[in-house]
């Protein structure tokens, strides 16, 4: 692989894991939290040059290209969190927002566990602000809302669609929707009684369990954005309680795992279909069997622990 930089530095979602789990070492793996204008810690230049030091000992001859970031002015001193990842013929940064601390690893992989399940949540999804009396609509990707027209033949209020109940006001909504949501999850938002008429009238497949109960309009579209992204990682997370579940059912135990090594072992010769693993127990073992996961196809899932099995940090359903 040659080297690349973005000027963009998008945010990491799983095409860029998918890629980054096929990376072999030596791997540096930076990353940076938040940072504001004025913080008490430094700017991020400050804090990844002392990660730098950090690696100096073990991967001096890769660190050249990630100081050169820091001299161009690349990467600013503040804004939201950052992710940088070197190897051998290989460099990438992303924005990584909510990553907690600071971290330089070093290893056979990129230590790419803490970022699964922002990466894997869905990166675009809209957002309805119910309301009879003036209905909007957002459309959220990859970290960012933006307000869209609703479509023809849509309604913006109960008043302007006419001489409707608001059952009925709500399925003319729903159908005329449909093509302009492209299939891509949607998010509601209002008033709770509003949101219970809308659910049961409306028949799009696509509706999030989560809801946000209060009025949009009082809402900035970052605010909007950070419900959204909210919703997005909580949609993920009851995809890997789904197959936890089917884990914990599964008929056939011989195509169960739960042994980190046994799991490993299997993720290396390509037979873990699906695994899930907890992120409040970060482990470089965790991290090879998600590699490795990944690297042949299969799906993982990063859950909190008090949505794992108890005592399990990971679980693993097999191919064969």
């Amino acid at each position: 692989m040659t080297c690349t930089f973005s000027s963009t530095c998008p945010i990491v979602d799983p095409t860029a894991i998918q890629q980054l789990a096929q990376v072999s070492g030596p791997c540096i793996t930076i990353q940076i939290p938040d940072h504001q204008r004025g913080a008490q810690q430094g700017s991020r230049h400050a804090i990844l040059r002392d990660l730098l030091r950090e690696a100096r000992e073990r991967a001096a001859d890769l660190l050249g290209p990630i100081e050169e970031m820091i001299r161009s002015g690349e990467i600013d001193s503040n804004g939201p969190g950052l992710a940088i990842f070197r190897a051998p013929d290989f460099m990438a940064h992303y924005s990584a927002p909510s990553t907690n601390r600071e971290t330089v690893v070093i290893g056979d992989h990129f230590h790419l566990t803490p970022l699964i399940a922002r990466a894997f949540a869905p990166q675009h999804l809209f957002v309805l602000g119910l309301s009879k009396k003036h209905l909007r609509l957002f459309k959220y990707a990859s970290g960012e809302c933006s307000e869209r027209p609703l479509p023809t033949g849509v309604a913006m209020s109960l008043e302007i669609a006419g001489e409707f109940d608001q059952g009925n006001f709500f399925r003319l909504v729903d159908e005329g929707l449909k093509p302009a949501l492209h299939g891509k999850p949607l998010l509601l938002m209002g008033v709770r009684e509003e949101i219970r008429a809308y659910r049961r009238t409306a028949t799009y497949p696509r509706i999030l369990n989560h809801e946000v109960d209060g009025n949009v309009d009082h809402l900035s579209l970052s605010q909007i954005a950070d419900c959204a992204a909210d919703a997005a990682q909580t949609d993920y997370f009851e995809a890997g309680e789904k197959v936890l579940a089917d884990y914990a059912e599964m008929p056939d135990r011989a195509r169960t795992l739960s042994d980190a090594l046994g799991i490993l072992e299997a993720a290396s010769a390509g037979r873990v279909h699906r695994l899930c693993f907890c992120t409040d127990q970060p482990d470089d073992l965790i991290n090879e069997a998600v590699v490795e996961t990944l690297r042949n196809g299969g799906e993982v899932f990063a859950l909190p622990q008090d949505r794992m099995l108890a005592d399990t940090p990971m679980a693993a359903i097999l191919r064969y």
